[in-house]
């Protein structure tokens, strides 16, 4: 796997939608990559969450972040994050 980097947009992204470096990393090693728009790339990887979030109680969080390939490292441009129990979104295709 190259190595990985973060912007500062999203490292500020990430850190204000309650995401951590960690689970972006995860996201990026282990989800399914997907073309995103303007030829960067996306993927996204569901985790247990079991917390609250804005004051609301979820069961599962899912990071996405969106990235550039380079020849010799990965940039994390942006990242987003999805709070739900698996009852609201049954028709997500890849969670």
């Amino acid at each position: 796997m190259k190595r990985i980097e973060f912007g500062l947009h999203a490292v500020r992204s990430a850190r204000k939608r309650g995401a951590t470096e960690a689970e972006v990393r995860t996201a990026i090693e282990q989800g399914t990559w997907k073309p995103a728009a303007e030829g960067r790339l996306c993927s996204r990887f569901e985790f247990a969450y079991g917390g609250e979030w804005h004051g609301r109680e979820y069961g599962f969080k899912a990071v996405e972040p969106v990235f550039i390939e380079l020849r010799h490292k990965i940039v994390v441009v942006t990242v987003y994050t999805y709070f739900y129990n698996r009852r609201e979104h049954p028709d997500e295709d890849n969670l």
